[in-house]
């Protein structure tokens, strides 16, 4: 390894048996422990013949210093007792005892102190995510969080999710290195990659990576416009395949409070119809307390959906042709956001909007019953009507 100034710091890079960049924590490891080095006891003060030390010309050893400054240390065998080790420095007739972690910084490899991490400079400010290969999935970023799956659907998507997927690239790390010069790709799998994510930032830089055959625990990889194939593993591999379900927004379709203007309920009871007027809440005619439905609509904001299910679920969560679902509609001024309710299973509920089933928190059927509930017994016992100042008890 041979040390470079870049601006105020001192790197490292790997110079034999070829150009690579390093790990720069293994680097400056490997250098602290030999500074911090010192011995336990100076075993021989002139040995002329440390081949009983176990040291030698084929001893383990590592040079330390500048060019002009540099010395070599020499690797001998283990103590007889405790864990210990004979050291010399060459060309020097001592030799020293010293203590057992050294050892294992002389058997460091080259994969040891390459650089495992994939991507070498910071991604920036990502807005466009690519997942996938002949049809993929692709992501834009439209405002400072606002992103949205753009193919092959329209929807929003889950911004800290889509954090997380970035930031799961940008540390990505090599789990064994294979070829730098690979001369048939397709060996690898790379005739038809399997697997491929692309990523731009707002200057236009593109990262990508895109892998071949798996190979047990790890899964060979290459980046764009680099020919070099290592391994990734499998686990943090999976980290990557995100589909639609993963990377889409997991809240309830928004409420536009601005333009709310009505909310139905409907259980086995009947119906409640509430008209938003100006700042109140009306019921048959009369004003509601309209702090019912703002509760309403906090559990509503509140709720994340974790799990989206098709048209084969729809039976065995209530939705089926002979089911009676109890159900409310959101009426907007352009519009309405309708919501059949289906089964309980332990805390969560299903509901069904626009022909897909989504399961959320039971809160949701609690606060509907609770607000059908309390704003019947509100008009009941404070039947006031419309116009008339709300009495106070």
């Amino acid at each position: 390894a041979q040390r470079e100034g870049v601006g105020d710091r001192i790197e490292f890079k790997l110079v034999e048996p070829g150009v690579f960049p390093v790990e720069n924590a293994e680097i400056d490891g490997l250098i602290k422990h030999f500074v911090e080095l010192k011995y336990e006891m100076i075993v021989q003060e002139n040995a002329i013949d440390a081949s009983a030390f176990g040291i030698g010309p084929n001893s383990p050893m590592i040079t330390l210093g500048a060019e002009n400054q540099a010395k070599t240390l020499v690797l001998g065998s283990k103590s007889p007792v405790g864990g210990s080790y004979y050291l010399a420095i060459k060309d020097q007739p001592a030799v020293y005892l010293v203590p057992g972690y050294i050892h294992g910084d002389f058997f460091k490899s080259v994969a040891d102190l390459r650089r495992h991490r994939i991507f070498e400079t910071e991604f920036g400010n990502i807005d466009r995510i690519e997942i996938g290969g002949e049809e993929p999935i692709i992501l834009s970023r439209k405002e400072a969080i606002d992103w949205y799956i753009e193919k092959p659907v329209h929807i929003a998507a889950d911004g800290e999710e889509i954090a997380v997927l970035i930031q799961t690239l940008q540390d990505l790390t090599i789990s064994r290195f294979v070829e730098d010069s690979p001369q048939k790709p397709e060996d690898w799998g790379f005739a038809k990659p399997s697997f491929l994510i692309t990523m731009k930032n707002g200057a236009g830089k593109v990262f990508a990576l895109e892998t071949g055959e798996t190979a047990g625990t790890e899964t060979y990889f290459r980046l764009s416009g680099n020919q070099a194939i290592h391994a990734v593993s499998n686990s943090d591999l999976r980290k990557l395949k995100k589909g639609i379900n993963d990377l889409r927004s997991k809240g309830l379709p928004e409420l536009k409070k601005e333009e709310l203007a009505g909310l139905e309920l409907v259980d086995a009871t009947g119906t409640v119809y509430l008209v938003k007027s100006e700042k109140n809440w009306e019921y048959d005619g009369k004003i509601v307390d309209a702090k019912l439905v703002e509760d309403f609509f906090e559990i509503y904001e509140q709720q994340r959906v974790s799990m989206f299910l098709g048209e084969d679920a729809k039976e065995k969560n209530g939705f089926g042709k002979d089911s009676r679902s109890d159900s409310f509609k959101i009426k907007f001024t352009g519009g309405e956001a309708g919501f059949l309710i289906g089964t309980l299973q332990g805390i969560n509920l299903s509901i069904l909007h626009n022909g897909e089933i989504l399961v959320v928190k039971k809160d949701l059927q609690v606060a509907f019953s609770g607000l059908i509930e309390k704003v019947r017994e509100s008009v009941s016992l404070n039947p006031v009507v419309a116009g008339d100042q709300v009495k106070q008890d």
